[in-house]
């Protein structure tokens, strides 16, 4: 009875390729413990604990070249240290992979709200809560937002797109492009709680953005509401994904009853 493992053998008990342990002896850190009559490379229980203990420090993402010296001359306190490492990658991606799925979630739950107001209401007054905005890039004489606008002045928090761009027109000084502000920073622009008087549309150039804006400030006039602050037009980027290209528009600005409506 043969004691001892070929190299596929091997490789089917440690669930690695015959390749990868070609590619350790390569690198002088795991040996069979011998080359049988048949030219055969053979490996025992020792070679077993020698290659579960580098594929562990490979997990641990020790580069190949330093597990020989890691094998060799590592006291436990250097393994203790390197796990500890370890642990604060895992925390970390951990935390990453959390994010990712409340955005995909938020992603998915915009998607449903889209796909609701689309067919069911061209606009609507609704009950927004503060929002704080920070402001991002000037548009003097809404200048058209081009790449290189994007390039100079790309935000340090976050990714570009990760957060809502906020087109904001009316104010006293020129129009500009704003960010939601990051925490514990020093807000640009406070849109008050209040009601605000919302539609939504997916156009693909900016002309027909103009043309849906004059639309919504003809409807406050039918509805006899009164415009109190500025124009916002919030930009959905990534929802654009689910409409061919075409950019996804929220146009909204904040408004007061003269009189009772019924919307």
């Amino acid at each position: 009875m043969h004691t001892h493992l070929t190299i596929s053998e091997l490789a089917r008990l440690m669930d690695v390729s015959v390749h990868q342990i070609r590619y350790f002896e390569e690198k002088g850190i795991l040996n069979p413990a011998f080359t049988g009559d048949n030219q055969y490379r053979m490996y025992g229980i020792e070679e077993i604990y020698r290659l579960s203990h580098i594929l562990l420090l490979r997990e641990l993402e020790v580069p190949v070249g330093d597990i020989q010296v890691a094998l060799a001359s590592y006291a436990p306190e250097d393994y203790e240290a390197l796990l500890n490492r370890s642990m604060a990658r895992i925390a970390a991606e951990i935390d990453r992979l959390h994010q990712l799925r409340d955005f995909t979630g938020r992603l998915l739950d915009r998607r449903a709200i889209w796909s609701h107001t689309a067919k069911d209401a061209c606009c609507e007054i609704k009950m927004l809560e503060t929002r704080r905005l920070t402001r991002w890039i000037p548009l003097p004489d809404k200048e058209t937002l081009h790449a290189r606008h994007l390039a100079e002045r790309k935000p340090s928090q976050g990714g570009l797109f990760k957060s809502d761009l906020h087109f904001v027109y009316g104010m006293e000084e020129e129009s500009a492009l704003y960010i939601v502000t990051a925490p514990g920073e020093k807000a640009d622009l406070v849109l008050e709680a209040g009601e605000y008087l919302v539609s939504w549309t997916s156009l693909a150039d900016d002309d027909e953005l103009e043309r849906e804006i004059e639309n919504l400030l003809r409807q406050a006039e039918q509805w006899v509401l009164e415009r109190s602050g500025p124009v916002v037009v919030i930009e959905d980027s990534y929802m654009s994904m689910f409409d061919n290209g075409k950019l996804l528009y929220e146009i909204q600005f904040a408004v007061n009853r003269t009189r009772a409506v019924g919307v």
